[in-house]
């Protein structure tokens, strides 16, 4: 499988782009129903899930999909 790159890179933007940076207290990522590897990169992260959008246009090919919304507080992101 995969090296573990792309968990570390989206670690780095959340801690310190979104949290350090921006300043946010919660950050909200999300994936279209079928896409595994995103999923999976997320839960490593500690994402947890939050809810589904079902119905949601897809520009790229003028399709309806399903998107799973995940997120991660900056206190469960720090370990608190």
């Amino acid at each position: 499988m995969g090296c573990g790159l792309v968990p570390e890179c989206l670690n780095k933007i959340v801690e310190e782009y979104g949290f350090g940076k921006l300043g946010l207290t919660t950050i909200y990522g999300a994936y279209f129903d079928g896409n595994v590897r995103s999923k999976r990169v997320m839960e490593k992260c500690k994402f947890k899930y939050s809810h589904t959008l079902h119905n949601i246009s897809c520009t790229i090919k003028a399709v309806f999909r399903t998107e799973h919304v995940m997120f991660i507080t900056k206190d469960k992101f720090l370990g608190k």
